[in-house]
C-alpha cells in the first residue's frame, strides 16, 4: 500500500508537467511513464488482493510481472529525462542569444506573447520609459508602455495586417511624455514590439518647416524688392529721358542751362535711388531680422553651446577669428547661430573622439567687407569625391543618418536664404569642412531706408535699423560723441537762390514776376489774395515775400502785422510792391519790418539788385544763428566731456575758478578689485573679446559705484579703483559704503557669463587728491592709505572682501568680521587682515 501511494504522487508530478505543454519538449514519453505508473498501482493492489486470497502461483505471477515493467520504466524515465533536459539547455542558450541581440539594437524592443503579456525588454526601453526591466517583464503591454494589444482587435489578428506602425505618445516614470514611432511585427505565439524615439525627427521636421517659411519670405521680399526696383527706377529715368531729349531738340536761342540742370537733378535722383536699391538689396530684398552683431563672440557662444554635446561624445570644439574680420557685421545673427548649431552636431556625430573647429573669416577677393566666411571642420572620414564638389548636395554630404541628412537640407535653405552659398570638401589633413558665406554689412542710417521719388517727395522703402542694438563700446562711443562735432549741426548754411513767394492781385504782374526769378534759379510761389499767401507761409518755407500793398480781401500793412505776431519775420524777408501814390503805406511797411520796396512796373535789374540783397541778409542771419547754436553745443559738449574725465565736484570748481586745488582728506576709504586669472583669460580670448568682456564688468562696477556713493578714481589695466569719503565731509563711516559696494560686484560679476572670480581689499585713511601734469588730466589720489589698500587686496581671499584693521572698526557692527591671520605688508610689516562674513546686522 505505501508503494500505491508513492506511485500516486509521482502520477500527480507527471500531470502537472504535462500540463506546461508549451515549455515541456518531448511530452510523449512522459505520458507513456504517466500510464505505466497506473498499471504499477494497479498492480500493487491487485498483488495485495492475492495474497490476502492465498494464490500462491498468481502472486508468483504478478511479481515477475512487475519487476520486468519496473525495469522498462526505469529505461523509459531515464530517456525521457535526458531527452528533456537536452532540449531544455538547448532553449535556454537560444534565449540568451535573443537577449543579447536586443541588447545590441538601437531602438527599443518588447517580445510579447499572445495574451498581451510582456516576456522580454532591452536595455533601451528601461532608458526610454524610465523603469527597469524587472517593473516592465510579466505586465500587459498596456501597463508597461501603453498599448493596446494587437490581438485583441480582429482587425490586426492576422499576419495580412502585420507590421502594424503608428505613431504613440510613450509617458515615462517621472511623467514627462515622448513621441515614439510603434512597429509591431508578428511572431511564433505573440509579437514583437519596436519602439523608435522621434523628439529629434519632430525637432527636425519644425527646423525644416522653419527654414522653408523663412525661405518662403526672403523670394517673396526679393520679388516685392524687384517690383520696387521697376517703380521707382522708371520715374528718374523717364525724367532724365525727357530732358535729353528736349536738349537734344532744343532750338538754339533755348535756355541750356536750365535744361541741364533738370538733367542734373534727374542724374543725382538716379543715384540715389541706385545707392538705396544696392543698400537694401545687399540682404536679399528684405532687412527683416538683421541688426548689428559681433562675429567672434557669436562665433564663441555657439562654440560653448556645442561642447556640452561634444564632452558625451568624447569630442573637443575650438573656435577662431581670422584677422581681418570685422569688429562688427549687420545680418541676421539668429539664422546664422542656427547654421553654426545644426553644422556642430553633424560635425560631433561624424566626429565623435575628434575635434571640431569653427572659424569665421573674410570672404577672399571681397574688400567690402559686406560678406563672411564660416567654416565647420572636423577630424572624421573624410568626404568622398562625389560629396566634396564644390555644387554641395546634402543630401550625399556624408550625413550619415537621415536626421544629419535633414540638418544639412536645413543650413542650405538657411544659407540660400541669407544670400550666401554653401559648399563642402576635404582640407589639409584629408579633413572634412563645410563652408557658407553669409551677406550683410554695415548698419545703414535712416537716410539711406528711403528712395527719392521726385523733387521734394521721399517714399519710405525699408526699416535698415538695428533693432534696439546696443553697442557693448559705449564708454568709446560716448567719448567719440562728445570729442567729435555733430556733422549734421557742423554742417553751415550754403549759400543758394532763393525760395520765393509773389503776392500780387494782378495775374499778368504775378507771372512776370514769377517768370523772372524762375529765370534767376528761383523757386516760386504765387498768390493772389492776402489769405492764400498766409496759407501757403503756414505751409511751406519761403525766403522772400514780394508782396503787393494792396490786395482784393486786405493790405500788406496787415499781413504784416500777422507775420511780425507769429514771428515769421525772423526767418523770412519781405520786400513791398508799390506804385508811386502808395509811398506813405510803403513807409507803414517798412516801419512794421519789410526789408525794401519794389516800385511798379518793377526793372529786371532792380528786382536781382533787392533781393539778391534780401537773400544776403538772411544767409548771414542764418549763418549767426547757425554759428549760436553751434557755440552753445559746443558748450554743452566741453562740460559733457569734463565732467566724464573728472568727478563732478572738481569739474565745477575748475569751471567756477579756472584751477584745481590739492586737498587732504583725513577719512577716505580707498577699495581695490582686481580680476583673479585675467592673463590667462587674455591667452585663450581675442582682443576683442577680452574688450567686450572687461567693458560688460566694468560698466557693471561704475553703476554698483554710483548706487553706493563709490566715486571711481580709475581703472589700471584688470584693476579697478575706487574711493569713499571724498566730497562727503559729514561721512563717518565711508569704509562701509566700499563694503557694500564690493560685495555687490561680486555678485554681480558671478552673474556675467565669464564668472571671473574677484580680491577685494579696503583700508581707510587720509589721502592727497588733485590733479597732476599738463596732458591727459585724470583725478587721482595719493598717499600711504591707496598703497595699503592695494596690498590688502594682493592678499585678499578670493571671492571675499578684505578689510585692513582701521577699515573693520568702520564695517562693524553692521557686518561681522573674521581675521585671517597676519600677512606681511610691503612697508608695514606684519598686519592682521580680517575678512566680511555674513549678510549685514
Amino acid at each position: 500500500m505505501l508503494g500505491s501511494g508513492v506511485l500516486a504522487l509521482a502520477a500527480k508530478r507527471t500531470l502537472a508537467l504535462l500540463r506546461l505543454r508549451q515549455v515541456t519538449p518531448h511530452a510523449g514519453p512522459w505520458r507513456v511513464l504517466l500510464s505505466l505508473i497506473i498499471v504499477f498501482i494497479a498492480a500493487y493492489v491487485a498483488t495485495a488482493v492475492v495474497v490476502l486470497l492465498g494464490w500462491h502461483e498468481a502472486v508468483v505471477a504478478l511479481i515477475g510481472v512487475l519487476f520486468l515493467g519496473g525495469g522498462i520504466f526505469v529505461y523509459l524515465a531515464a530517456r525521457a529525462s535526458f531527452r528533456t533536459m537536452q532540449a531544455l539547455v538547448k532553449s535556454s542558450m537560444t534565449q540568451r542569444q535573443v537577449g543579447d541581440m536586443l541588447e545590441a539594437l538601437s531602438h527599443a524592443v518588447l517580445l510579447v506573447d499572445d495574451r498581451g503579456v510582456v516576456r522580454t525588454v532591452n536595455r533601451k526601453l528601461c532608458e526610454l520609459t524610465g523603469q527597469p526591466a524587472s517593473a516592465l517583464v510579466g505586465k500587459s503591454i498596456m501597463q508597461a508602455v501603453g498599448l493596446e494589444n494587437p490581438f485583441a482587435t480582429s482587425a490586426v489578428k492576422s499576419s495580412i495586417d502585420m507590421p502594424h506602425t503608428h505613431e504613440h505618445e510613450l509617458r515615462r516614470r517621472d511623467g514627462a511624455v515622448v513621441p515614439v514611432a510603434v512597429a509591431i511585427v508578428p511572431a511564433h505565439r505573440g509579437f514583437v514590439c519596436v519602439l523608435t524615439d522621434i523628439r529629434e525627427d519632430r525637432m527636425r521636421r519644425r527646423q525644416l518647416d522653419d527654414a522653408v517659411r523663412i525661405a518662403e519670405e526672403i523670394l517673396r521680399a526679393r520679388n516685392e524688392f524687384m517690383a520696387l526696383v521697376a517703380t521707382e527706377l522708371r520715374d528718374p529715368l523717364n525724367q532724365l529721358s525727357r530732358a535729353s531729349r528736349a536738349l537734344a531738340d532744343a532750338p538754339p536761342e533755348a535756355d541750356v542751362a536750365a535744361m541741364a540742370r533738370k538733367i542734373g537733378v534727374a542724374g543725382e535722383q538716379l543715384e540715389r535711388v541706385v545707392q538705396s536699391v544696392l543698400d537694401i538689396g545687399r540682404l536679399g530684398g528684405s532687412a527683416e531680422g538683421a541688426k548689428v552683431f559681433y562675429p567672434a563672440a557669436l562665433l564663441r557662444e555657439a562654440a560653448e553651446a556645442l561642447s556640452a554635446q561634444a564632452a558625451r561624445a568624447g569630442a573637443v570644439v575650438r573656435h577662431y577669428v581670422e584677422q581681418g574680420v570685422p569688429t562688427t557685421f549687420f545680418g541676421r545673427e539668429a539664422q546664422i547661430r542656427q547654421i553654426l548649431g545644426l553644422l556642430g552636431q553633424n560635425a560631433i556625430a561624424r566626429a565623435p573622439g575628434g575635434e571640431i573647429r569653427i572659424a569665421v573669416e573674410p570672404v577672399p577677393g571681397d574688400k567690402s567687407s559686406h560678406q563672411l566666411l564660416f567654416s565647420v571642420r572636423d577630424t572624421g572620414y573624410p568626404l568622398t569625391d562625389t560629396t566634396a564638389d564644390l555644387d554641395f548636395d546634402p543630401l550625399t554630404s556624408g550625413a550619415r543618418s537621415q536626421g544629419g541628412r535633414l540638418d544639412l537640407a536645413i543650413c542650405r535653405l538657411l544659407v540660400l536664404s541669407l544670400g550666401g552659398r554653401m559648399s563642402a570638401g576635404n582640407t589639409t589633413g584629408n579633413t572634412a569642412t563645410v563652408f557658407f558665406t553669409v551677406v550683410g554689412g554695415a548698419a545703414p542710417t535712416s537716410q539711406q531706408a528711403t528712395l527719392v521719388n521726385q523733387p521734394g517727395e521721399t517714399q519710405a522703402v525699408a526699416s535698415m535699423s538695428g533693432g534696439g542694438w546696443k553697442s557693448s563700446f559705449e564708454a568709446s562711443a560716448r567719448l567719440a560723441r562728445l570729442a567729435l562735432p555733430d556733422a549734421e549741426a557742423e554742417a553751415e548754411p550754403e549759400r543758394r537762390t532763393g525760395s520765393v513767394l509773389v503776392v500780387d492781385d494782378s495775374p499778368t504782374s504775378r507771372e512776370l514776376l514769377a517768370h523772372q526769378l524762375r529765370q534767376a534759379g528761383n523757386t516760386v510761389e504765387v498768390a493772389g489774395t492776402a489769405s492764400e499767401a498766409l496759407d501757403l507761409v503756414w505751409q511751406q518755407e519761403f525766403d522772400v515775400i514780394l508782396l503787393d500793398v494792396l490786395l482784393p480781401d486786405s493790405d500788406g500793412i496787415a499781413v504784416l502785422e500777422e507775420l511780425r505776431e507769429k514771428g515769421a519775420l525772423e526767418r523770412l524777408s519781405v520786400l513791398m510792391i508799390s506804385a508811386v501814390e502808395e509811398t506813405s503805406s510803403v513807409a507803414a511797411c517798412i516801419e512794421r519790418g519789410a526789408e525794401d520796396f519794389l516800385p511798379k512796373p518793377v526793372s529786371p535789374a532792380i528786382l536781382r539788385a533787392r533781393l539778391g540783397a534780401c537773400l544776403e541778409k538772411k544767409f548771414l542771419r542764418d549763418k549767426a544763428r547757425h554759428h549760436l547754436v553751434q557755440l552753445a553745443a559746443e558748450g554743452r559738449r566741453a562740460n559733457d566731456l569734463l565732467r566724464v574725465l573728472l568727478p563732478d565736484p572738481i569739474a565745477d570748481e575748475l569751471q567756477s575758478t579756472g584751477a584745481i586745488a590739492p586737498r587732504r582728506l583725513d577719512n577716505v576709504a580707498v577699495v581695490f578689485a582686481d580680476i583673479v586669472g585675467f592673463t590667462a583669460y587674455c591667452d585663450r580670448h581675442s582682443p576683442e573679446e577680452v574688450l567686450i568682456s572687461l567693458q560688460d564688468l566694468f560698466t557693471r562696477f561704475e553703476e554698483l559705484a554710483l548706487e553706493f556713493g563709490v566715486q571711481k578714481i580709475k581703472t589700471i589695466g584688470d584693476s579697478f579703483m575706487g574711493a569713499a569719503g571724498l566730497f562727503t565731509a559729514d561721512d563717518e563711516r565711508p569704509a562701509l559704503r566700499c563694503v557694500k559696494f564690493g560685495r555687490a560686484i561680486l555678485a554681480a560679476s558671478a552673474e556675467l557669463s565669464t564668472h571671473w572670480n574677484l580680491r577685494i581689499g579696503i583700508h581707510v585713511g587720509p589721502v592727497v587728491g588733485g590733479v597732476v601734469g599738463t596732458r591727459q588730466y585724470i583725478f587721482d589720489i595719493w598717499g600711504d592709505t591707496v598703497n595699503t589698500a592695494q596690498r590688502v587686496e594682493q592678499n585678499a581671499r578670493v571671492g571675499q572682501v578684505c578689510v585692513s584693521e582701521a577699515a573693520r572698526r568702520q564695517v562693524e557692527p553692521d557686518y561681522k568680521t573674521e581675521s585671517i591671520g597676519r600677512c606681511e605688508i610691503k612697508g608695514k610689516g606684519e598686519t592682521e587682515l580680517f575678512v566680511v562674513v555674513g549678510g549685514a546686522n
